[in-house]
């Protein structure tokens, strides 16, 4: 039988540890929105299972799928033959990784289609925020509830980063009340720090 209270101090070291990692390598941010988002007519779409991409048509779509299966996962399959393009593999990978980061928390809400938004760079995605939230701020990622939407860049986009947004996303339809900040940012950390089970 394992000690609960031992079980819960390394559950707390990972955590901190990840936190720590993840302020070395730029910050994300749950939000909460001050007024409405960029317009949708500048962007290119695909839908998949779960979620609604919107990314720039001169996006670098090789480039984001690369960095959004850089990491072998256990529940990746072997390369597929056919009429697969670059934007079915983004969608299959997004939609994979969802379903992974809803078994790692045990949390299967009800969820809409989520938006994912993925800019150009840090200054489009750090301008959004500004117009979103009425401040400044630089970051590789967030997600804004009452929008339902995960901001990205090309030039941040990660699985670990994306998975981070996700585990907000499913945290915040899970509970009836949401949870403070710090304890959706204790899960989140704990998922990336798990995915690869």
């Amino acid at each position: 039988m394992f000690s609960l209270s031992g079980y819960l101090k390394k559950i707390v070291l990972v955590v901190l540890s990840i936190q720590v990692g993840l302020s070395l390598m730029g910050r994300t941010s749950f939000c909460e929105p001050s007024q409405s988002p960029q317009e949708e007519s500048d962007w290119s779409t695909v839908n998949s299972n779960y979620f609604n991409i919107y990314y720039r048509p001169d996006a670098n779509l090789y480039g984001i799928e690369r960095e959004l299966t850089a990491r072998a996962l256990n529940f990746d399959q072997a390369a597929r033959y056919g009429d697969i393009t670059v934007l079915d593999e983004i969608c299959l990978r997004l939609d994979k990784l969802f379903s992974h980061v809803k078994d790692l928390l045990n949390m299967y809400p009800n969820i809409p289609k989520v938006i994912i938004k993925i800019f150009k760079d840090r200054a489009e995605l750090n301008d959004e925020y500004s117009k979103i939230f009425s401040k400044k701020d630089d970051l590789k990622a967030y997600y804004v509830k009452d929008y339902n939407t995960i901001y990205t860049s090309e030039a941040d986009i990660a699985d670990s980063i994306v998975i981070h947004e996700m585990a907000h996303v499913i945290i915040d339809h899970y509970f009836d009340v949401a949870p403070p900040e710090k304890v959706s940012e204790i899960l989140a950390s704990y998922v990336d720090a798990h995915i690869e089970e």
